[in-house]
């Protein structure tokens, strides 16, 4: 790999893991935020494992990022009925 593709790599991570800083840190401002990270970390697993999920595109919600779309009550709705369908089998 050229010192050049590594460094837009390098910085497209960087950038990435950011975006992921910022979603969470708006997350855990909202009212739901905390209660739904914890729903995530036992649906998903603890940790890394729920905050990749929560800041990745998810299928389920139309490419949506659930820690995007949660900052608002609908969107929170929406994610907390997603992982609850995740956790019982429930693929709408």
């Amino acid at each position: 790999m050229a010192a050049e593709q590594l460094d837009e790599l390098l910085s497209e991570l960087r950038l990435r893991h950011q975006r992921s800083v910022d979603q969470l840190t708006s997350l855990f401002a909202s009212a739901e935020g905390p209660s739904l990270l914890e729903l995530a970390a036992k649906v998903i697993g603890p940790g890394i494992a729920a905050a990749d999920w929560l800041t990745s595109s998810q299928i389920g919600l139309n490419g949506d990022v659930p820690a995007v779309i949660a900052i608002d009550p609908e969107g929170c709705e929406k994610v907390r009925t997603y992982l609850n369908q995740i956790e019982h089998g429930v693929y709408v």
